[in-house]
């Protein structure tokens, strides 16, 4: 996305512990084949993911997490606007 859209801000949502997301998945469900493969792949993911993201976010509470994403997306429309401005010199738009 950064190499085709300017201003991409990638957020990686995260779960509290790895602990915490094997009950969820557990708990929704899921197979157990499908369970572990996900806790398999999850370290690297987040790993991979901790490495390209400028924000994360961990969802341990549902309103806090949401709070945080909107933060997050208030912040980056505000900066784009802001570098979208013509830029002034000596008081006179250029």
């Amino acid at each position: 996305m950064r190499e085709r859209c300017t201003g991409v801000v990638a957020v990686l949502l995260v779960p509290p512990s790895w602990v915490e997301l094997e009950q969820r998945l557990r708990g929704r469900g899921d197979r157990p084949e499908h369970v572990a493969r996900r806790l398999a792949l999850g370290e690297h993911e987040v790993e991979r993911g901790r490495a390209l993201a400028d924000e994360v976010v961990v969802n341990d509470d549902l309103e806090r997490a949401v709070d945080d994403l909107a933060a997050i997306v208030d912040r980056a429309r505000r900066e784009a606007d802001v570098q979208a401005r013509p830029k002034e010199q000596d008081g006179r738009a250029t």
